[in-house]
């Protein structure tokens, strides 16, 4: 940084991203601010999530943005965004001839799922149980949904991953669909506490919403404040509730 400031050089602007976040909205969302960051630097960082806080909460980053739960001392949470989980099958599987799959169908399919059972995975082991007597088996466990959607594309089994990833950049020899029921995927922006955020992150934040928007059919936008009531959710055990566009969740 000292050679930066010699050299005249601005200071760069440290973003750190899960994967999914980092791969299928950050780019897109960048692009459209283009032209707001001119010759500044960036230097975004793909993390688990727990490593995305630890980077924020240390300002190792200025901003961050990760699936919850996010709230920590020391974090600022802009906002946070919702949208349903989506299934992932092989090109030519017969459940894609179906626009919205239920989920028993999948009674005896090798699932792939997501490894870390404090986020999204609690709420899919709970939907699992709600539809199933079981879980299907054997399962296969990775911690990237790119890893996932990979594994599905060489026929490995199927997934429910995150929209995120699956629909802002999904794989060629895949296929998309719906779920009967609803399984939510929570994330949100977070930056330090000791830190004012600059207007070109203001700016991203905007964007990303206008992309997630965009991107994430049924995209839901909450401000900060419904960190606590989304927490709640995330680890009660409610009924399956019906996906949006599908209807009954039986």
């Amino acid at each position: 940084r000292a050679q930066e400031i010699a050299l005249g050089r601005p200071s760069p602007l440290r973003l750190s991203a899960t994967q999914a976040l980092a791969t299928g909205l950050l780019p897109p969302a960048i692009s459209r601010i283009e032209a707001q960051i001119g010759a500044t630097p960036l230097q975004i960082r793909s993390a688990a999530p727990e490593e995305v806080v630890h980077a924020v909460l240390n300002c190792t980053a200025q901003w961050g943005i990760s699936s919850l739960p996010l709230e920590h001392k020391g974090l600022n949470i802009h906002w946070i965004g919702q949208a349903s989980c989506v299934l992932v099958l092989p090109e030519g599987d017969p459940l894609a001839d179906m626009d919205c799959v239920p989920l028993h169908k999948l009674r005896d399919r090798r699932v792939i799922s997501l490894a870390n059972r404090y986020r999204l995975r609690h709420r899919l082991d709970h939907a699992w149980a709600q539809a199933l007597p079981k879980v299907p088996a054997p399962l296969i466990e990775t911690n990237s949904s790119m890893n996932a959607q990979a594994a599905v594309r060489a026929g490995l089994g199927v997934a429910i991953l995150d929209p995120v990833t699956v629909l802002g950049a999904p794989l060629q020899g895949i296929v998309v669909r719906q779920l009967n029921v609803d399984i939510p995927f929570y994330f949100g922006v977070i930056s330090p506490q000791a830190l004012t955020l600059p207007p070109i992150l203001h700016a991203l934040n905007a964007a990303l919403i206008t992309t997630a928007s965009q991107t994430l059919p049924g995209f839901i936008h909450h401000a900060a404040t419904a960190h606590a009531d989304l927490i709640r959710l995330m680890y009660a055990d409610p009924s399956p509730q019906p996906c949006p566009g599908c209807g009954s969740a039986q």
